[in-house]
């Protein structure tokens, strides 16, 4: 009675609100914080400093305004560099006035593809009346959708898009900077139209930090578009186009693009450009980018730049990881497996040496082996899949609870179906064990061949394409729970009490498992690729098959179980 006491005058409420604005202080005290809320898709924060307000999502700056000087400059800088910009695509960051801007110039259509309906509903709360006026133009269509989904569906053409967005600092926002994501842009783009993006960058020194982190967007760009500008400053816009002439740096054109647009604004001249684009440090910039190796191209499958910006920021923050990510960056694929050769050695020089080594002892190290790399494979999978399924469809977000549901259901069915043969079969179970290891290691080889089926269904527009990749998760996640009773029993067979046993197991699968959730997601996935990592995830269980079956073979296991009914 009385939790339904406090949940009916919103005292949970209340202790929410202050929870939220004493976190909010310890970020950034100098902050006012206006309003949180959450949407389907991230945590919205309003805050206010001085008369400026400032808007964030998951933590991470949006835009703020009134900020109309730099707002201008963006958006005049931009539509300058075409001669032309009739139809406009604007992905993203539309909320700070970018768009009130860009109907200054000759812009008869203007496309704003936003996510998230929830950021531009509370952000007309707080924007100036012009920039809300904005929105209801004439010429203006907001679609609420994921922008990379937009680009694939979308059957029209446009002289310009801007990817206005945060930098690729998550697999997240790292999709608007792969080679996949231009060739879909290279798409709807007129032949003589322009695609605009930009990241953070450096004035005055290029080091191998900024310049891999630079180079790798500016060659993925340039593999698609053979004409690319870079512009100099602490934020590089990419202009790229398939003609010459489109994008410049020649401030003479630029300046007659401006001023034959009679554009009427106090925060912006023509005489900017100059300042925008000194000739030395165009070519110094331009030079620089360009001369940086094509290590990696940013790509859906091996995202790369938000391991550049994963450096970058430690570099920011003084962090003392940045070499040791860096000498992982320059190691070559051969030296993530030689590791795994290196765990076969070590573990078979063990046995050799050690010639009397108890079979109840091998017995435990090969069963919470399997548990530890079937751990580490489930979570690896898994964040395999949860990045395709964002490269793939987009909102990610809206989905997440469906797949991780699914994933876990699949832990339960997994487990059951074990548990069911258990009770009703006398096996020797290490040779059901080795199958279920076979198995996790020839799913694993096989998902991104199984992942590119499903795509390729998606692109033919069929209808079971997202059922398919849904049933994927769910088979990842009962070959992985189907491990969980069985090796719980084969440790008890062998004189283990059962309290003990369920700990062991527990403790090696969420080690297994934090392992591969951090390690996929931070360094397989960028470094290798998603399929090379499958791989990886694939010979780390192979190992644990080789065990059991030298296991099996060398008669240790029917060993084990005559000592136990002795």
């Amino acid at each position: 009675l009385g939790w339904t006491g406090f949940t009916y005058f919103g005292f949970w409420g209340w202790i929410e609100n202050v929870t939220i604005h004493q976190r909010w202080k310890t970020i950034n005290p100098q902050m006012k914080l206006l309003e949180s809320a959450d949407s389907p898709y991230q945590n919205i924060v309003v805050a206010k400093i001085a008369d400026q307000y400032n808007i964030y999502g998951n933590g991470q700056y949006l835009a703020s305004f009134p900020n109309p000087f730099q707002t201008a400059t963006q958006a005049h800088f931009i539509l300058s560099q075409h001669p032309h910009p009739e139809k406009v695509l604007l992905i993203g960051g539309g909320i700070g006035g970018m768009v009130r801007e860009i109907l200054k110039h000759p812009v008869k259509t203007l496309h704003y593809v936003e996510l998230d309906a929830k950021l531009i509903q509370i952000a007309r709360k707080y924007l100036p009346q012009e920039d809300e006026k904005a929105f209801s133009a004439p010429g203006v269509k907001i679609f609420l959708s994921d922008g990379r989904y937009f680009v694939k569906k979308c059957r029209g053409k446009y002289d310009v898009i801007i990817i206005h967005l945060p930098d690729p600092s998550t697999a997240m926002l790292n999709r608007f900077y792969t080679l996949d994501f231009f060739q879909e842009t290279a798409r709807i783009l007129k032949p003589d139209g322009l695609l605009v993006t930009g990241v953070s960058s450096a004035v005055n020194y290029i080091g191998p930090e900024v310049g891999n982190y630079t180079s790798s967007i500016y060659h993925s760009l340039a593999k698609v578009f053979p004409y690319v500008l870079v512009t100099p400053g602490d934020y590089n816009f990419f202009f790229a186009s398939f003609k010459p002439g489109i994008a410049t740096s020649d401030t003479k054109i630029l300046t007659q693009r401006y001023l034959s647009r009679k554009i009427s604004t106090p925060y912006f001249s023509h005489h900017l450009f100059q300042l925008l684009l000194p000739p030395e440090r165009v070519e110094f910039i331009n030079k620089a980018i360009k001369g940086f190796p094509v290590r990696y191209y940013n790509t859906d499958t091996q995202p790369i730049s938000y391991f550049y910006n994963l450096i970058l920021w430690d570099l920011f923050s003084g962090g003392k990881g940045r070499k040791f990510f860096t000498k992982l960056e320059g190691l070559s694929w051969e030296w993530y497996f030689f590791s795994l050769i290196l765990i076969i050695v070590l573990r078979f020089t063990y046995i050799h040496i050690s010639k009397r080594t108890s079979p109840i002892k091998e017995l435990k190290f090969v069963s919470l082996y399997a548990i530890f790399s079937t751990g580490f494979a489930g979570m690896g999978l898994e964040i395999i899949l949860l990045f395709t399924y964002q490269n793939m469809y987009g909102y990610l977000y809206q989905k997440i609870g469906i797949i991780v549901a699914l994933f876990m259901a699949g832990l339960a069915v997994g487990a059951q179906l074990l548990n069911h043969s258990i009770s009703r079969s006398s096996y020797n179970w290490h040779k059901v064990l080795l199958g279920i290891e076979i198995a996790i290691t020839c799913f694993s080889v096989s998902l991104p061949f199984l992942v590119k089926i499903v795509f390729r269904m998606q692109e033919w527009h069929f209808p079971s394409g997202e059922p398919l990749f849904m049933s994927l998760v769910m088979v990842a996640g009962i070959l992985t729970g189907s491990e969980f009773p069985l090796v719980n029993e084969i440790l008890i067979k062998g004189r283990i009490e059962a309290g003990r046993s369920a700990g062991l197991v527990d403790s090696f699968d969420h080690l297994g498992a934090c392992m591969g959730a951090a390690l996929t997601g931070t360094l397989l996935v960028p470094l290798l690729g998603t399929i090379q990592s499958s791989l990886y995830i694939a010979a780390l269980n192979l190992i644990s098959c080789l065990f059991i079956g030298s296991f099996v073979i060398r008669g240790k296991a029917d060993f084990s179980y005559r000592q136990l009914i002795w």
